[in-house]
């Protein structure tokens, strides 16, 4: 089969995770895989997967490619799951996180949207960047060759009445916004990122707050968790479906 990152045909490919795997461990309560196994919930279907580390796919990267994922992943989850944001204003509305290689959090971000997007996994078929997108991140990963000018990133992250909650991913979800395209990208721990997919420039209103190398790595915060219409859907969905 053929790696996507390296278009090498190889022998055998790896199981590559589309959410990187230590995110799926840190919604483990000891942040080790034991004990029962994630339960995936899905939209569309009535009822529940399980998992012990998360949504992977056989059919994307070889081992060395994965490995060279594996290290943006890595960076991802130091700066998400570890770093704690400061924050910038007693509105406390704006945080900033410290010590970022913005260009190398923004290309996390990306592979994992990139992951997901040439996944044939059903779960991930409504996200599709197309492959143009496709082709421009894949050689940001692999060839360090293209511009970060289409992909303008904010951080939000949201608050929690139940802290149970942080412990959750949610697969990304596609946004038009002023007739531009983007899609969301969770992470545990509150993290909702929004990034746009799309050569025209962003509506005005998100300049100040996207990543830009240079200055400070802004996360805006995105309210309560449970009013907003992710919560709303997966927990109609949890309770309709009546797992325990």
């Amino acid at each position: 089969m053929e790696c996507r990152l390296c278009n090498v045909e190889k022998g055998k490919l790896c199981k590559a995770h589309l959410i990187p795997e230590s995110f799926y461990r840190f919604m483990y309560p000891s942040n080790n895989v034991e004990g029962d196994a994630l339960r995936v919930v899905l939209h569309d279907v009535d009822y529940v997967k399980k998992s012990r580390i998360g949504l992977y796919d056989d059919s994307l990267l070889c081992a060395s490619c994965d490995q060279i994922l594996g290290r943006l992943d890595e960076y991802g989850k130091d700066i998400l799951l570890t770093s704690i944001p400061k924050i910038l204003n007693t509105g406390n509305d704006i945080f900033i996180l410290t010590n970022v290689d913005i260009n190398k959090l923004i290309t996390f971000f990306l592979s994992v949207l990139w992951r997901c997007s040439i996944s044939k996994r059903p779960e991930t078929r409504d996200v599709s960047i197309g492959a143009k997108f496709e082709g421009k991140i894949r050689r940001l990963l692999y060839q360090d060759n293209g511009s970060l000018d289409d992909f303008a990133v904010v951080i939000s992250r949201y608050n929690y009445l139940n802290d149970n909650y942080k412990k959750m991913v949610i697969l990304p979800t596609y946004l038009k916004m002023d007739g531009i395209n983007f899609y969301y990208v969770y992470f545990p721990n509150g993290y909702k990122v929004l990034i746009k997919v799309d050569s025209r420039p962003q509506p005005p209103q998100l300049n100040s707050l996207t990543l830009t190398a240079g200055n400070p790595a802004y996360v805006v915060k995105a309210g309560y968790f449970e009013a907003t219409l992710e919560y709303i859907k997966t927990s109609t969905k949890v309770k309709s479906i009546n797992f325990r």
